[in-house]
């Protein structure tokens, strides 16, 4: 088992996921979260089974796009795994699906310090539901620019036809520095 990642290999793979999003074109690199939906519920031999060129892809319209992100970026997770496994993968990936949702809002991204925006209390944000639950069995979600997630504190009230991957407009219930909380709420809808 390969050991936690450390600041510098953190600001390599940050590095490199910057290059990356200048390379590619933004919904190519936005493919970064279909990956990461991947290595979390497949693995990393399942994300590199759908990085492998021989693998048949048919996901409609945004077919272009990972194709595109699978030629651009295979040979770039292969070796990011090789020499960090997963954790460097997972971490490489996120901050790809980062810095591609903030090239639209012109934030800049810093090696020394990633100019990520701030949760806090009562912020109504987007968020997709995750396979991972809770100790009790309730609903975990990722917030979708900062990447941040935690639990949803009332998930009995999120409907029961929403899935894993499903996206919710959910409000930050509480913030730390070691999570976040979310609460669902009928009415919550994104602010202007």
């Amino acid at each position: 088992m390969r050991s936690p990642l450390d600041l510098e290999a953190r600001r390599a793979l940050l590095r490199e996921a910057e290059a990356a999003s200048r390379k590619l074109e933004r919904k190519t690199a936005a493919e970064a979260a279909t990956a990461l939906a991947v290595l979390r519920s497949d693995g990393l031999g399942g994300l590199q089974r759908a990085l492998d060129p021989s693998t048949q892809v048919e996901l409609g319209a945004a077919t272009k796009h990972w194709l595109d992100f699978r030629r651009a970026l295979s040979p770039t997770v292969a070796a990011i795994a090789s020499e960090h496994g997963r954790a460097g993968v997972a971490f490489f990936l996120g901050w790809l699906k980062r810095v591609a949702a903030l090239s639209d809002r012109a934030v800049p991204l810093s090696v020394s310090g990633p100019a990520v925006p701030k949760l806090a209390a009562g912020d109504v944000v987007e968020a997709v539901l995750l396979d991972e639950r809770t100790k009790k069995g309730g609903w975990k979600a990722q917030e979708q620019v900062t990447g941040r997630f935690g639990p949803i504190v009332n998930s009995d009230a999120v409907p029961t036809d929403r899935a894993p991957g499903d996206a919710i407009t959910l409000v930050v219930a509480s913030v730390s520095r070691t999570g976040v909380a979310f609460r669902y709420q009928d009415d919550a809808a994104p602010s202007p």
